[in-house]
């Protein structure tokens, strides 16, 4: 059984606390899109309930397709990365972590995808601010649905390799954290679309995801580092 100090004990790691504080920032912006989202259809566009609820089919085909194409990625990834070590890769053999730059292997991507998703996400704004054809943010949806399930799926891949051995508790902690912050945000998400409108409350979101940047540099450029002079353990260390 969890218990709740077992949970806060996960943060003592640099490297776990960085990916989910991203992993959070990732959920606000989806929580917050997603929410809003058949409610702005239906005052902007004058579009039927069946019509505002089948607008959120895109992001549903993104994140599926992505989690297909993330999985792949991420293999690919880790033998690149594996062989540019000078490791031999064994299929059904695990893996010593201990001084193998797992985070390059999982954020190598990511950090494209947030520079991806962040462009999109204020063109999402603004194209519901100036009522541009609903193909428009719809196409916008879906790639913010793409690069976002990439993202989930890198960073839940981190997580599992930081704590294998407790992976439940390291999901735990995840998911207290992002559901808090994107219960924070959704707070004030109706205050602030009604305030600046969709175009600048989306720039906002934008602005906010697009911290998870550095917060992914610096784990890929630093984790091996904590792990050797033991701030940040591996395999539940």
């Amino acid at each position: 059984m969890i218990t709740p100090l077992e949970i806060f004990m996960i943060f003592k790691n640099p490297g776990t606390t960085l990916s989910i504080l991203c992993y959070g920032l990732f959920y606000t912006m989806y929580s917050c899109l997603q929410t809003s989202l058949s409610t702005i259809f239906v005052e902007q566009y004058r579009v039927s309930g069946l019509a505002a609820g089948l607008s959120y089919l895109p992001f549903g085909v993104a994140s599926m397709t992505a989690a297909i194409f993330a999985g792949k990625l991420l293999d690919k990834e880790y033998a690149r990365v594996a062989t540019s070590q000078g490791i031999t890769l064994v299929k059904g053999r695990l893996d010593d972590l201990t001084d193998f730059p797992i985070e390059r292997a999982r954020l190598g991507v990511t950090k494209y995808a947030v520079l991806l998703c962040v462009p999109c996400i204020v063109g999402y704004g603004w194209a519901l601010q100036y009522h541009a054809h609903m193909a428009v943010p719809l196409v916008l949806q879906f790639l913010i649905g793409f690069t976002t399930q990439v993202n989930f799926t890198s960073l839940n891949a981190l997580l599992a390799d930081y704590h294998s051995d407790r992976t439940a508790t390291a999901q735990a902690a995840c998911n207290l954290f992002r559901c808090e912050l994107a219960a924070g945000a959704l707070a004030l998400l109706d205050v602030m679309l009604r305030r600046l409108g969709p175009g600048w409350c989306f720039v906002v979101i934008a602005v906010v995801h697009g911290v998870a940047f550095p917060s992914l540099w610096a784990v890929e450029r630093y984790g091996l580092a904590w792990r050797r002079s033991g701030k940040q353990g591996i395999g539940g260390k």
